[in-house]
């Protein structure tokens, strides 16, 4: 599963990967953008918040989400949704940055 897959492009990429037994899902609160694009069989584009609506499925092999949480006050609580969605052994990347200033001098 892709979280904020604004254009859904790693998402198609993940689609390529999987292939044709696997099955990718993004998830986005405006997929306009995703949605004008073509995209593989198997990717599930669905217009879903992440704050307020129940994730679309369980047992994902991975979880990713780029620069998503850091905008959302409620983000430990999404943090914990997401972790939960995994299956055993599956994988949560969270692409994050920090904007704190450290003196480098």
């Amino acid at each position: 599963m892709e979280v904020g897959g604004a254009r859904a492009s790693l998402g198609d990429w993940l689609g390529e990967q999987v292939g044709p037994e696997g099955e990718v899902t993004v998830t986005e609160l405006e997929p306009r953008w995703a949605a004008s694009r073509h995209r593989p069989r198997h990717v599930r584009l669905l217009r879903h918040d992440i704050v307020n609506d129940p994730l679309p499925g369980t047992d994902y092999d991975l979880v990713h989400a780029r620069l998503v949480l850091r905008h959302l006050p409620e983000r430990l609580a999404v943090l914990e949704k997401l972790a939960a969605a995994l299956r055993p052994g599956g994988w949560l990347v969270l692409e994050e940055f920090d904007c704190g200033w450290t003196r480098w001098w």
